[in-house]
């Protein structure tokens, strides 16, 4: 018998979501005998209209060696940016790998 993981990665934005709360508000989905949940409904939304590009970019995150990088700087952005709960959080992207790649030119010099 497997247990259940107490938190997992978003496969859409990359966030650690609480699979507890995320089940409660109704943030999981079952795909290919799979269950991803999501750290909110706009990440959700997201995945159902492409599931097999957030799926393969799950599995090549999982396989790869992760990068170092400051991952809160990340999380602070989204936040900051105050999306609407059912926004689309492909509409932050641009913005997140700007303030990311803002912070690997800090580091490097």
């Amino acid at each position: 018998m497997s247990t259940r993981p107490t938190s997992v990665i978003d496969p859409v934005c990359g966030m650690t979501v609480d699979v507890a709360a995320a089940d409660a508000d109704g943030r999981t989905l079952e795909h290919d005998g799979r269950t991803y949940a999501f750290c909110r409904s706009g990440c959700l939304r997201a995945f159902r209209e492409e599931p097999g590009t957030y799926v393969a970019q799950a599995e090549a995150a999982a396989a790869a060696d992760p990068p170092p990088h400051d991952h809160h700087a990340g999380h602070a952005l989204l936040r900051d940016m105050a999306l609407a709960e059912d926004s689309d959080p492909r509409e932050a992207l641009p913005h997140l790998r700007q303030t990311l790649v803002g912070l690997s030119d800090r580091r490097a010099t």
